[in-house]
Formats: structure tokens, sequence, C-alpha cells
């Protein structure tokens, strides 16, 4: 059976509305620019809420937010790469503050009791993963202006 890109994009929409995921269309997600990928508010609530036991900082979210944002757009295929793995294995993020300990940070909550389903083969076996194979983010200190 063939499927076009449309019919594929639906069956997928539907297999995750059965495990509870909602879909949204694009352009009826509130975001400061059309062209901005990362719904940035969401983002930055999501890393506060989910390291807020570990004392995350805004300038540290502010710093994972600019990583995310600033891969470069000459090599589409590396950065889209580079972030498909930070999306699906995490990275460690060394703090700005060098006496903390360093951030597993996860983009994914795999431990949301709505995303159990996601990543277990079908043994039922978790595939979340493994921070030694992770990448290392360091926070960027806030800008200084002189006058």
């Amino acid at each position: 059976m063939k499927f076009t890109e449309g019919q594929l994009e639906q069956a997928i929409i539907e297999l995750l509305a059965n495990q509870g995921l909602p879909h949204t269309k694009g352009e009826l997600i509130a975001r400061s620019a059309q062209h901005q990928v990362l719904i940035q508010d969401d983002l930055k609530t999501y890393l506060a809420q989910q390291y807020q036991k570990e004392g995350i900082t805004v300038s540290e979210i502010e710093s994972i937010v600019r990583q995310l944002e600033t891969l470069p757009a000459a090599d589409l295929y590396d950065s889209n790469k580079t972030f498909m793995k930070w999306l699906s294995d995490g990275f460690l993020f060394k703090r700005e503050d060098h006496t903390q300990k360093d951030l597993y940070i996860q983009l994914l909550d795999y431990q949301a009791s709505s995303l159990e389903h996601i990543g277990t083969s079908t043994l039922g076996e978790s595939q979340a993963p493994y921070s030694a194979h992770a990448d290392q983010i360091a926070a960027e200190k806030p800008a200084e202006y002189r006058r």
C-alpha cells in the first residue's frame, strides 16, 4: 500500500492521539515570529520545572535555548542530526557555577505518564538514553557590556 505524505502524517497523528498525545497544527501555535521553530516559552517553562530541584538558573536556561537555536544552518543535515541526538539522548550541560554538578538535560520527559509508551521496545525494556554517550554543552556567561 502506498502512502502520500499527507496520509502518512495523518496516520502518525492518529497513532499519537490513540496514545493520548494531542496534535496542534503549526499555524495555531503561539510564537513570537513565524520562522521560529522552537516554542521558546514552553521550552523555558519545561526546563525551569524539570530542573528546579537542581537550581537551574534563568541564565542557564537561556544558554540552552541559545545553543539549540544557533546550530549552524550551513550544513542542515549535520545540524538536524545533532539536534535529533540531543532530543533523543539528551546532553550534559556544564553549569555556570563550576562548583555545581553538571546537569544531564533531557529535552523530552521520558518519565511523564503520558509518554511512558515512547522509547520502549516490544519487550517493554526502557530505551531511555544513557548519559555516558551524551554530548556536552557548556553554559555561556551572560554578556557584560562596558561603557
